[in-house]
């Protein structure tokens, strides 16, 4: 029994009595290429199928960007509102301090309520101005870029007379109204200390301050830096002893803060 034949002959008789010619191809590679030939088939169809997924998945991604996009501006805008709504209602609270007086606020600007007569509750021209000018005169941003640590106490044993800011030694201090520069003194307590005195009766003092940048009698504005932050006299650490006084009495600095700085 003849063994079956793994050569396929195959014979070219080209036109116009040219010569012919004889091709011998293995099965094996007619085989291998008919195998080749259908997976390249196979694999163009499922590219192109594939193709289209690929499109639409593309564009759901470009849309899915966009949206992110889009979300993130208006998370940015409701973040700015949200500021800006907080910031409003801090200066709502700190108007309320100024206009409420009970016990605990005696100390709280007193001068305002004389500007409102009790026969008429217009405030005139000349009473606006001077309410204008109190206002102006209150210290109420932040003396230094920090965290309080210890806040104001008016216990006559363990009294704490201001309110304390850590921060790193060299931090600008800023005036917290306009003023003009009254003392700078050094304290066995309180180190190296900046006194302002402001208008209607009210003086702030800056103290464990490192060193001082201006001059006595010189007159400061609100925000101005006037020191920096310091561990001088007895502190633990570097911080700012920041005091509020009106008419030479102590009171809490924290209820004239506005929160930032001009």
């Amino acid at each position: 029994m003849k063994k079956k034949s793994k050569i396929i002959t195959l014979m070219f008789f080209p036109e116009n009595n040219g010569k012919s010619f004889t091709l011998r191809i293995h099965k094996y590679i007619i085989f291998s290429i008919s195998i080749l030939f259908f997976i390249f088939i196979a694999g163009l169809l499922i590219l192109i199928f594939k193709s289209g997924e690929i499109a639409a998945k593309l564009q759901l991604l470009h849309v899915i960007k966009s949206e992110n996009e889009k979300l993130a501006l208006e998370n940015s805008q409701l973040c700015s509102l949200s500021n800006k709504i907080e910031n409003i209602e801090k200066f709502c609270r700190y108007i309320e301090n100024l206009a409420v007086i009970d016990e605990d606020k005696k100390d709280i600007d007193t001068e305002i309520k004389i500007l409102y007569s009790k026969s008429n509750s217009k405030i005139t021209e000349s009473n606006n101005d001077l309410l204008n000018e109190q206002i102006v005169s209150i210290p109420n941003i932040t003396p230094v870029e920090g965290w309080i640590t210890r806040t104001f106490s008016s216990d006559s044993v363990n009294g704490h007379q201001g309110v304390d800011f850590a921060a790193s030694r060299g931090t600008p201090i800023r005036a917290t109204a306009p003023g003009i520069i009254d003392e700078i003194e050094t304290d066995k307590y309180l180190g190296l200390i900046v006194t302002i005195k402001h208008e209607h009766g009210y003086s702030t003092r800056y103290g464990h301050c490192s060193q001082v940048l201006i001059s006595k009698h010189e007159r400061v504005n609100r925000g101005q830096t006037i020191a920096l932050v310091g561990n001088t006299g007895r502190s633990t650490a570097p911080h700012l002893h920041y005091e509020v006084l009106k008419d030479e009495k102590n009171i809490d600095p924290s209820k004239f803060l506005l929160i930032q700085n001009e």
